[in-house]
């Protein structure tokens, strides 16, 4: 009699294994060789089911006793079944001396977890039930020792918080504990404002392991400068202001000495006029020559004054509406405008 248990595992990720409690184990069919009654093979499968049933084990019989021959086709309607493990026993009765096997099979990587033998000699009926059960018993209490055993990953993330990705399937947030299977996995991790960080792992059966990662802030557009320029500071702006109103004074002096300079040219030079500088007719010999300096005095003060009356002007503007207008007069610039 040979007996394969496997377990397959249908959603380990989101439902982690607790020990053996929640593992259920499809029990295929006894397969015997050489000569034994259909009673005796219905009495060895109640022994069987006595010995599940003593554990946490939930035991998944066949629907249909005849839907396979070999052992592959029976671990396909395991995995069908939703079943963690499969058993299967196997009996050879060919001889005097019979021949017990129980094998048992995780069938999330194939693996043989437990896989016993014993021969009966001379054994009666009575006898090889006897044998039957207690070689079910003693794989059965190794499969509890081996479904206990878990593979844990421990996700913390810098920030906290992250959702946490493993295989494709989100299984929390961060900081996280989760059983998975043995082998390769991959854990992914995303949170707003951060990248998304992918992280590769090969874990081994029955170990930890932590990962901590840290998460990288979203890289986000630098905003144009301001081209505007700022609004100049009180010292600025006192210093326009003084400067507008030099210019407009410096103006007027300038433009009062051009006007005089003006005035006086081609008069005579009253120091000088006496004796022979006169002529008969009481003219002097010596005029003021000042008609050139008058005129570049005249144009600095007006050329002093319409910089100064803008500058202030533009200044004075800032804070409350006004216009400035600067006309020439024949006496020299006028010069208008609210302030």
């Amino acid at each position: 009699m040979n007996v394969i248990v496997s377990a397959l595992v249908t959603s380990l990720l989101s439902s982690p294994v607790d020990g053996a409690a929640q593992a259920t184990v499809y029990r295929a069919p006894i397969a015997v060789t050489g000569e034994v009654s259909v009673t005796d093979r219905q009495a060895l499968t109640r022994r069987i089911d006595e010995e599940f049933a003593r554990t946490d084990f939930e035991s998944v019989p066949p629907v249909d006793l005849s839907a396979c021959t070999a052992t592959p086709c029976w671990q396909a309607q395991a995995q069908a079944s939703g079943s963690r493990y499969i058993a299967s026993l196997s009996l050879d009765a060919l001889e005097a001396d019979q021949r017990l096997k129980i094998a048992i099979v995780d069938l999330t990587d194939g693996s043989t977890v437990v896989e016993l033998e014993r021969t009966c000699e001379l054994c009666g009926r009575d006898e090889l039930l006897d044998a039957t059960a207690d070689l079910s018993a003693t794989a059965l209490r190794k499969l509890q020792s081996h479904a206990a055993v878990t593979t844990e990953v421990l996700v913390d993330s810098i920030p906290p918080g992250a959702t946490v990705m493993l295989d494709g399937d989100e299984v929390g947030t961060t900081p996280l504990r989760v059983e998975v299977s043995p082998g390769p996995h991959t854990v992914e991790l995303s949170a707003p404002g951060y990248d998304p960080f992918s992280h590769g792992l090969d874990l081994e059966r029955g170990t930890t392991e932590s990962v901590r990662l840290r998460l990288s802030a979203t890289s986000s557009p630098v905003p144009a400068p301001d081209t505007a320029p700022p609004p100049p500071g009180p010292q600025r702006r006192r210093g326009r202001v003084i400067a507008g109103a030099s210019l407009l004074g410096g103006g007027f002096a300038a433009a009062a000495a051009g006007v005089t300079l003006l005035v006086l040219h081609g008069r005579p030079i009253t120091s000088d006029c006496s004796g022979s500088e006169v002529d008969t007719d009481g003219d002097c010999h010596f005029l003021h020559d000042t008609r050139t300096g008058g005129v570049i005095g005249l144009s600095v003060g007006a050329a002093a004054l319409v910089g100064g009356a803008v500058v202030l002007g533009l200044e004075l503007r800032r804070d409350r509406p006004g216009t400035v207008a600067v006309s020439p007069t024949p006496g020299g610039l006028l010069v208008r405008g609210r302030f």
